[in-house]
């Protein structure tokens, strides 16, 4: 196994560099520009690799590939920026620690949650993990019957990475190798491996809530000690699995479900022609896993950088909201749900981007983007059907600053919020002031929000209408009863119901149409 003290004799940067894949060169050299202390580990790989050329590809291909993957940790922190400690394991669920962070917030402030370590990998990968990660990689494509089937982009892009998401490294393609080598001699169909490799999956690895608040991705070494984890893990652990075995693997996600809470990931095994089945890694597999809610965008992850992302788009001094600012991403929406393009009109193009949010947590959330024309619109291409959304900029605050006092960047309605109905019709809510609505004045009686938000005899309400780009509270009331009477409300405009204190998981927005309550 080469090492970090071995010595370059006989190639210098330029020349190794120089021999690798010319269509990996420019990004192989800036990788190294970054790498910083660490490009010599870096340049071990291609020198190791020089008189092999299915492997020197491999390695410029990770490496003209790496800036942008890392391991991240993340705090939560009080409103004097003292990190509050705890361990998930020591609560039984999510919500025994989200009262314990409330009590938290009680007592010292505002609980934010910020960077606690970062660790990019081209500064600190070592030069053995990636030979060991390419010489087990090479060994599956080259040696299985069915990696053949798959091709060689395949196998580059969803066999050969070494992570899944923002997870701290492992020796992880070893272990599995290893663990399920009698799988792997024994069965012949990719198929079929995939259905076994995830039924032991399922048998080491299982889903719990607490989780969402663990400070990091789990590695290998984590995982294989808790057995538990947040559907991020489960991907992971599914992927390290499974590529290892010669199965090409990766994450498909919604970075927000639509009027609801969370997020989700899962997996799709990538099959011959590019076809792609989901499933749930350690739980539900290939053929027997459906979305339990509906989707206005679905991405896949990615090893390489895709082209056209907004990332290479934006000016050095714009950003991007959360999700939507990387370069290791794919739309993939049309696999999973009716699509339909929108074109929203009358924006202003001295913003050069616009962007459609769902309704996500209590608060809208940028989804997808698109550049607006010279004429102001924006064309937005593969939205989810049957979805409400808000047309948005992301620019910076005139009023809120972040801890250097420099503003922060927030999203702005741009736009009337609109319907993208099940037949692919676009329907706008008014956004005008209310005195100019026209009003219904029979009488509504509201009792439930699908979502589970009950009313319930003693409880306050807020029923809020947006109106002039913000929520506008109509009514404010303890309910009497099991019910909330409206004896008026306006046409063609969206709602929310929520409970004081509010309870961002249930709420909902929706309409009131004549006798009948519809929610997006």
């Amino acid at each position: 196994m080469l090492t970090a003290c071995s010595v370059f004799h006989k190639y210098d940067s330029q020349e190794l560099v120089q021999n690798s894949p010319a269509k990996y060169r420019a990004d192989i050299k800036e990788t190294l520009e970054a790498a910083g202390d660490n490009k010599n580990e870096l340049l071990q790989v291609l020198q190791h690799y020089q008189n092999d050329p299915q492997k020197l590809e491999t390695a410029s291909f990770l490496i003209a590939n790496m800036q942008g993957h890392k391991f991240v940790e993340v705090g939560i922190f009080d409103s004097l920026d003292n990190q509050i400690k705890y361990n998930v394991l020591d609560y039984e669920n999510y919500h025994q620690i989200v009262d314990f962070l409330d009590s938290v917030e009680t007592e010292k402030g505002e609980l934010k949650w910020d960077k606690v370590l970062e660790e990019k990998d081209a500064e600190t990968i070592s030069a053995d993990l990636l030979i060991e990660n390419i010489d087990l990689s090479c060994k599956a494509f080259n040696t299985l019957s069915w990696t053949k089937d798959l091709g060689w982009q395949t196998f580059l892009e969803f066999i050969l990475p070494y992570r899944g998401s923002s997870e701290p490294l492992s020796h992880w393609r070893v272990y599995f190798w290893e663990k399920f080598s009698s799988l792997r001699d024994t069965i012949s169909d990719p198929l079929t491996l995939a259905h076994k490799i995830n039924q032991k999956c399922r048998e080491m690895f299982t889903f719990k809530d607490v989780y969402y608040l663990h400070p990091t991705d789990q590695g290998l070494p984590e995982m294989l000690e808790t057995g538990a984890g947040r559907c991020e893990d489960m991907t992971n652990f599914t992927i390290y699995a499974m590529r290892a075995n010669g199965l090409g693997v990766t994450s498909d996600y919604t970075p927000h479900w639509p009027n609801s809470s969370n997020n989700h990931a899962w997996n799709a095994i990538i099959l011959e022609k590019d076809k792609a089945i989901p499933f749930m890694g350690a739980e539900a597999d290939p053929g027997k896993y459906s979305l339990g809610h509906p989707v206005a965008k679905v991405y896949r992850k990615l090893f390489f950088k895709e082209e056209n992302t907004l990332a290479e788009k934006l000016k050095d001094d714009e950003k991007a909201p959360p999700w939507l600012g990387g370069k290791n991403f794919r739309d993939v929406t049309t696999s999973y749900t009716e699509t339909a393009d929108v074109a929203i009109n009358s924006l202003n193009p001295q913003n050069y981007f616009a962007y459609l949010a769902v309704f996500n947590s209590n608060s809208w959330q940028a989804i997808d983007w698109a550049g607006i024309d010279s004429t102001g619109v924006a064309k937005f291409s593969d939205m989810g059907t049957g979805i409400n959304y808000l047309p948005m900029y992301y620019l910076e605050s005139d009023s809120l600053t972040d801890d250097e006092g420099k503003p922060k960047w927030e999203l702005i309605p741009a736009s009337n919020p609109i319907l993208l109905s099940k037949e692919k019709k676009v329907h706008t809510f008014a956004n005008d002031s209310l005195k100019f609505r026209e009003t219904f004045k029979n009488d509504f009686v509201l009792k439930e929000i699908p979502a589970g938000l009950k009313i319930e005899s003693g409880k306050q309400f807020q029923l809020l209408v947006w109106t002039n780009n913000e929520w506008h509270t109509m009514l404010d009331t303890t309910a009497i009863t099991d019910s909330l009477k409206l004896d008026r409300y306006y046409k063609n405009s969206l709602y929310k119901l929520q409970h004081d204190p509010e309870d961002d998981e249930k709420i909902k927005v929706f309409t009131i149409q004549k006798d009948s309550l519809l929610t997006w």
